[in-house]
């Protein structure tokens, strides 16, 4: 599912957020859109980071996503942090791209709307996660010359655990 909207924060800046659930764009809810059971709250994004004051390194970010829901939405609960990708801009800037935490969120079953609080995670709090999404492939030949394209490919999508061409 995808699920997106923005709003305009007490800086009359435009914040907008995108989450998208298990990678499945074929269901899309816009945030406070003509007949979406899904809302933004008086307070709705709240971002904050950690750095290291020795170095003046960021270590991580986290944000907080308050949005109100007619109903139960059962893409906010995630098993793993792959499981909904979560990107916060401001301004058109990227403040925030990380996931939804996984096993934090609970909701009533109720007809009502009811705040619901989804607690978001960076890329650096879970770096192992992110690593089983991304990888590096050289683009040029050479580190093994008698590998066909196919064999080069399958190769390096064992190292990551694709176990076939899909």
């Amino acid at each position: 599912m995808y699920i997106h909207g923005s709003y305009y924060n007490e800086r009359d800046v435009e914040v907008k957020v995108e989450i998208l659930t298990h990678g499945d764009r074929t269901k899309e809810v816009e945030i406070g859109g003509e007949g979406s059971d899904i809302s933004w709250s008086e307070d709705p994004v709240e971002t904050s980071t950690q750095v290291n004051d020795s170095f003046d390194v960021l270590l991580m970010s986290q944000a907080s996503i308050r949005l109100l829901c007619r109903n139960y939405v059962a893409d906010f609960f995630c098993s793993s942090c792959r499981d909904a990708v979560v990107n916060i801009y401001e301004g058109g800037r990227c403040v925030f791209a990380g996931y939804l935490e996984p096993q934090a969120f609970s909701q009533g079953y109720n007809e009502v709307w009811d705040e619901v609080e989804l607690t978001c995670v960076d890329a650096l709090g879970r770096p192992a996660d992110v690593k089983r999404k991304i990888g590096y492939v050289p683009d040029f030949f050479g580190v093994y010359d008698n590998l066909k394209v196919m064999e080069y490919m399958d190769f390096y999508g064992s190292m990551y655990g694709m176990r076939d061409r899909k």
